[in-house]
C-alpha cells in the first residue's frame, strides 16, 4: 500500500488525552492511523470504521497481522449508522480522522476513490456533530485538512460549543505558504496551541530535519519520498 504524507503526519502529531483508552478511526480506510496509534500507546483499544467493503477487508486483514490484534476492531459501515447503534452513555476518548479533501459531488470513475477523496459519505459537519455526541469530556478530534478550510471548521466547531485547542500549520518547503493543517477539537475550553511544521528543505529533495524526526519511529531509514511502501493490505494500490 502506499501510505500519504498525511497520514504519517496524523498519526505521529496526534496525542490522546491522558489515560485515555477508547479511540475511534473514521474512515480508516486500510488501518494506518489505528496501528500508528496502537504501536504509540499500549493502552489504547481503538475502533476503525470504514465504510468501502474492500477497504475494510484489507483493515482486518492488517489488524489482524499487526502486533495489536486484541486492540484493533475493524467494523463496516456508515459511521453514521454505527453510531445511532450505540448505548446512549458511550464515549470515546480520541476521535481521529483524515477527512474528504473536496466538497463536489461529482461522481469519480472509481467510487472507493470518490468516497475518500470528496465529502460524499461524510462531511465536516458529520464529524464535529459526531464529535459533539460522541466524545468524552476530556475527548478530542485531531484531523488534517487543507488550510484553507481553517475558517470553515472554526465556524463548525464554535457553533457546536467545541473548541480547536491546537493547530500545526504545515508547510510543503521552505518560503511556501501552508497548504495543510492538522487540529485538535475538543471540548474543555482553553487558549489555541499553535505550532508549524515543514515537510521538505528548500530543494525538495528531502524531508525536513523537524519532520524526520516527529516521524522517526514509522519512515525507514533514508526514505525521502513524500509517499512510501508499507507492508499493508490493499487491494487498491
Amino acid at each position: 500500500m502506499r501510505v500519504n504524507t498525511d497520514s504519517i503526519l496524523l498519526g505521529a502529531w496526534s496525542i490522546p488525552p491522558v489515560e485515555a483508552e477508547q479511540a475511534l478511526d473514521i474512515g480508516a480506510g486500510t488501518g494506518i492511523l489505528s496501528l500508528m496509534l496502537a504501536q504509540r500507546f499500549p493502552h489504547l483499544q481503538i475502533t476503525g470504521v470504514e465504510i468501502d467493503p474492500e477497504a475494510c477487508q484489507d483493515t482486518r486483514e492488517n489488524f489482524t497481522a499487526s502486533p495489536w490484534p486484541h486492540r484493533l476492531h475493524a467494523i463496516e459501515g456508515d459511521v453514521r449508522d454505527w453510531r445511532q447503534s450505540l448505548p446512549a452513555d458511550y464515549v470515546v476518548d480520541l476521535m481521529i480522522a483524515n477527512p474528504p479533501w473536496f466538497s463536489s459531488h461529482k461522481e469519480g470513475k472509481y467510487p472507493a476513490r470518490t468516497l475518500a477523496r470528496q465529502q460524499v459519505a461524510l462531511t465536516l459537519q458529520d464529524l464535529i456533530q459526531l464529535a459533539e455526541r460522541l466524545l468524552s469530556p476530556t475527548g478530542q478530534l485531531d484531523m488534517i485538512l487543507p488550510f484553507d478550510q481553517y475558517d470553515s471548521i472554526q465556524k463548525l466547531v464554535l457553533s457546536s460549543g467545541l473548541v480547536i485547542r491546537r493547530m500545526c500549520r504545515i508547510f510543503p518547503r521552505p518560503a511556501m505558504p501552508a497548504n495543510r493543517m492538522m487540529v485538535s477539537v475538543r471540548r474543555e475550553r482553553g487558549s489555541m496551541v499553535t505550532e508549524e511544521i515543514t515537510i521538505r528543505d528548500h530543494h525538495g529533495q528531502a524531508y525536513s530535519e523537524a519532520y524526520r524526526m516527529m516521524t522517526k519511529d514509522f519512515l525507514l531509514p533514508n526514505d525521502t519520498s513524500s509517499e512510501r511502501s508499507e507492508p499493508l493490505k490493499s487491494k487498491k494500490g
